[in-house]
């Protein structure tokens, strides 16, 4: 559906999405809730009687301007200029796109895409169905010989999809995708930490029944996007915009844009503006996207070198690491990275930032409790930090005891800050490749697993990620029991590894307990293959 708009309206839309501007800046966050108009104070801000009184007069165009009232819409952010089209993120509500349209107001009218009503709906929707249905808006409605398209995290796969349906109905498209992964999404369910967070920045407080129809729409959207493949070739010219903090697209950005080159056939053009994932559509970062929009300008991309790297030249990539780490901000970790033979860093996590000192005194930080310790030569940190595979680097300095981890809780913080990844599952999947006893078993207890079935709403969710092999024989030793007089249970067993390692020892009996369907049958048939070897 096109929102057509005649001059008043126009007028009245420009009016509430000032409104809307003034409460966001005011910390009060609208929401429409079964039809009626509801606000959320953040904590510290005030709705003043003057700013509620203005709601109020102009209650029943905001509750208009809020509801989704299509399945397909596209919602107008500006004047009669040339439109440029964005389709939102994952749960992101138009209003988010306000301080962005009044940035680009005199280039640019900007109009939104929303269809969720649509995800409300508990329709299953492919990315490229929902595509089709958008260009199918554009060629009705705004019927032109080119297009420009903005995608807005994983709303760049849908528009990556909505360049291909012009194109083949012979038009031609600029697409810019803003910090996305694009072909790069997995399927893994979400922790409660990533929706409290998502929840924070794009629902901003609201709560009840909203909170989870927010929540729904968001898992429906982003699940949707897993594991995409652009359906074609995109002929026409595509940016690839991402942003300062956005560490994790950072580290793989590379692969991403190799992935993503096989399907466009202009070279892609790369870019980095200021800010994080949710800030740089807010004021103090939104301005220099703006300027990446229209003139293409972008912040330097630091370079720094990757063979012969002294000690300095390697602090100063870790700085580099620390100062762009935006954690969240309700978290205080500690840790230590001792180096022989140059010293001792300190790293603290806190208020959202990530603090280092390399000049560590052990002495003076004793009193800590730290949340993750390592030890390594400066020779090792080098060769891992100058890698091209840092994670198998990594992965077989612990093998070869030149990483030796004392302590590895929160190791996330320190893995990205020192060593340059973000995925420790990738550490894990290299180690146990090593370390697996799979095939001299005849079993199939690797990889990770998580129960599909889990909703981003609950706050449980099942994730099997077995411990190496190595690990638990070495714990069965150490036990100082006689075996015969125990008995041996794994509750959430997963696949068998620990009651299959548990079998070489002289437990009086063996149990695994698992939830999840799919791996009790899987843990089944290794018992089944191993009691069978032992019977011979």
């Amino acid at each position: 559906m096109m929102i057509k708009i005649d001059a008043d309206k126009q007028g009245r839309i420009m009016r509430i999405v000032d409104i809307i501007r003034q409460t966001s800046a005011a910390g009060v966050q609208l929401f429409v809730e079964r039809g009626k108009l509801g606000f959320k104070v953040m904590s510290g801000c005030v709705f003043t009687p003057e700013l509620k009184n203005l709601v109020i007069a102009n209650k029943a165009d905001i509750i208009a301007f809020l509801t989704p009232d299509e399945a397909i819409k596209l919602v107008s952010l500006g004047a009669d200029q040339t439109p440029l089209f964005l389709a939102p993120g994952a749960g992101a509500p138009v209003s988010s796109f306000i301080d962005l349209a009044r940035e680009i107001k005199n280039d640019f009218c900007l109009k939104v895409f929303d269809a969720t009503s649509l995800f409300l709906g508990g329709k299953t929707v492919t990315v490229k169905t929902l595509a089709e249905r958008y260009a199918e808006l554009l060629l009705q409605a705004y019927p032109q010989q080119h297009y420009r398209l903005v995608g807005d995290c994983v709303g760049a796969c849908v528009a990556f999809e909505v360049a291909l349906a012009l194109e083949n109905e012979g038009k031609t498209v600029d697409l810019i995708a803003l910090d996305s992964f694009l072909t790069a999404y997995e399927q893994q369910p979400y922790t409660r930490e990533e929706i409290d967070e998502v929840s924070a920045e794009l629902a901003q407080g609201i709560e009840g029944e909203a909170l989870e129809s927010f929540i729904e729409v968001y898992k429906s959207y982003s699940m949707m996007t897993c594991n995409y493949v652009p359906s074609a070739r995109l002929k026409g010219k595509m940016t690839f915009i991402y942003c300062e903090t956005s560490i994790q697209l950072r580290a793989e950005k590379e692969k991403i844009i190799a992935s993503l080159q096989d399907y466009v056939t202009q070279t892609i053009t790369c870019g980095m503006v200021s800010g994080d994932h949710y800030s740089v559509l807010k004021p103090g970062a939104v301005e220099g996207l703006a300027e990446a929009i229209l003139r293409q300008r972008y912040l330097p991309e630091p370079s720094f070198k990757k063979s012969n790297l002294t000690y300095q030249e390697l602090r100063d990539i870790v700085q580099y690491r620390a100062d762009i780490y935006r954690p969240i901000n309700n978290i205080n970790h500690c840790h230590r990275v001792r180096i022989s033979p140059v010293g001792c860093w300190f790293i603290e996590i806190a208020d959202g930032r990530a603090h280092i000192d390399f000049n560590a005194d052990d002495a003076m930080y004793e009193q800590y409790d730290f949340d993750s310790e390592i030890e390594i030569s400066v020779d090792a940190l080098i060769a891992c930090a100058t890698s091209e595979e840092p994670s198998a680097a990594v992965a077989k300095a612990i093998l070869d005891n030149k990483i030796r981890v004392q302590r590895g809780e929160e190791l996330y913080h320190l893995s990205w800050i020192v060593f340059g990844i973000t995925k420790l599952d990738e550490i894990f999947h290299w180690i146990d490749q090593q370390d697996s006893q799979d095939q001299y078993l005849d079993v199939q207890t690797n990889g990770i697993a998580f129960d599909n079935k889990w909703h981003a709403n609950s706050p449980v969710c099942t994730r099997y990620m077995p411990a190496h092999y190595s690990v638990i024989h070495k714990a069965l030793m150490s036990l100082p029991i006689e075996y015969s007089d125990f008995e041996f249970v794994d509750l959430g067993c997963g696949k068998g590894r620990a009651i299959i390692c548990a079998s070489d020892y002289n437990f009086s009996k063996i149990t695994g307990v698992e939830m999840i369907e799919s791996l009790a049958l899987i843990a089944q048939q290794n018992v089944n293959v191993i009691n069978k070897k032992k019977s011979h």
